[in-house]
């Protein structure tokens, strides 16, 4: 391109009529549009590297996302029977203080978890949605109104509102039918 804008000077300097004056004016104006193609090019490239960063970034968090529910979805058994096994210490009085030691280890677990965006599903006495929770049976209940959960029997879990295992529960189908 230099090398025509050099033409162009030594082209001036020889002008001697309108027509060698319109031929320059032509090639100012190829010069011109040649320009605004590179431009574009440009201004086009930087706003694709620009995507690629934003996309790049999404990718790898949504790659760390996978990866954390993976090693949660191995993990969470584990937790699901030391709970279980808790559950049962706390039935034997002459265990409390190991049980106490090993209910330490699982507010700390709990914590753990927290720290990195993933809580409890423990639905309760709240509404049944069937897409946080999964239904394994319905019961008849004076107590709890028809359609909520009654009992959890196993907990679920969500990452940053993103669900990783679905509550197990019991829902209440209302109050008992008299015949």
């Amino acid at each position: 391109m230099s090398k025509q804008v050099e033409d162009i000077d030594d082209n001036i300097a020889e002008v001697d009529d309108e027509q060698d004056f319109t031929e320059l004016l032509k090639q100012i104006e190829t010069l011109q549009e040649e320009s605004n193609g590179y431009k574009d090019k440009y201004l086009r490239s930087v706003a694709d590297l620009e995507n690629l960063k934003k996309r790049s970034s999404r990718d790898r968090e949504e790659l760390r996302k996978l990866l954390i529910s993976g090693f949660l979805e191995e993990i969470l058994p584990v937790m699901d029977g030391f709970n279980v096994g808790l559950e049962s210490a706390a039935k034997h009085p002459e265990t409390k203080q190991v049980a106490d030691g090993f209910q330490m280890v699982a507010d700390q677990f709990t914590q753990f978890l927290k720290r990195y965006g993933i809580e409890e599903l423990n639905p309760t006495g709240e509404k049944f949605d069937p897409n946080f929770h999964e239904c394994v049976t319905e019961t008849p209940s004076a107590e709890i109104t028809e359609g909520a959960v009654v009992q959890v029997i196993r907990i679920g879990y969500t990452m940053k509102e993103r669900l990783l295992r679905p509550a197990t529960v019991v829902v209440s189908s209302g109050a008992p039918k008299t015949e």
